[in-house]
């Protein structure tokens, strides 16, 4: 990707999230390509004895999710799933265990069976 697809300026290499990302120069506009693959990772996260769930301001009322985010590129799922925790909420964690792995019309399937 070479131009940015929302105002059309030439994208430049920004260091982002860690990593070398295509991005574009003008600040109101803000895009940047993050080229992640489509794995997502969620986490059930405990803390405390209790588990922390997600709330955002877009969703439904009394609508809460896992810990999410994108798996980036050469990241195993470990270690981005880790990433995320301390991204979303500033703790350093240790992954207890692999609870699964499901293929995203799978997830949706789920989603719509257990609401």
């Amino acid at each position: 990707m070479r131009y940015c697809p929302y105002c059309q300026t030439e994208l430049i290499a920004l260091s982002l999230g860690g990593a070398e990302r295509q991005a574009c120069p003008d600040q109101t506009c803000g895009f940047v390509y993050w080229n992640n693959p489509v794995p997502v990772l969620a986490a059930v996260v405990e803390h405390e004895g209790e588990v922390i769930l997600a709330r955002n301001v877009g969703w439904p009322e009394k609508v809460f999710g896992l810990i999410t985010g994108f798996m980036e590129q050469n990241e195993s799922p470990e270690v981005g799933i880790l990433r995320e925790v301390e991204e979303e909420l500033g703790l350093q964690g240790r992954v207890a265990s692999f609870i699964g792995n499901y293929a995203f019309s799978q997830k949706i399937r789920l989603f719509w069976h257990t609401t």
